[in-house]
């Protein structure tokens, strides 16, 4: 629940800017706690999430492709 709240307020605050920014900081003394396949995951989905293209292309219904 405390996630879904973070991730809200900051979509609602950066309609108003142009720049995006979502998460919080992880610093380098709680990764300590994580499992290395955990690293790898978060590893991952940081190199998914800071792709400079899009990789689907999401189409309405009925629109050619």
């Amino acid at each position: 629940q405390n996630y879904k709240d973070t991730l809200q307020t900051q979509v609602l605050e950066a309609m108003g800017s142009k720049k995006f920014v979502f998460g919080a900081d992880l610093p380098e003394e709680k990764l300590k706690d994580f499992q290395d396949e955990q690293i790898g995951q978060l590893y991952e989905l940081m190199l998914e999430s800071t792709k400079p293209n899009r990789q689907f292309d999401i189409q309405e219904e009925g629109t050619p492709k």
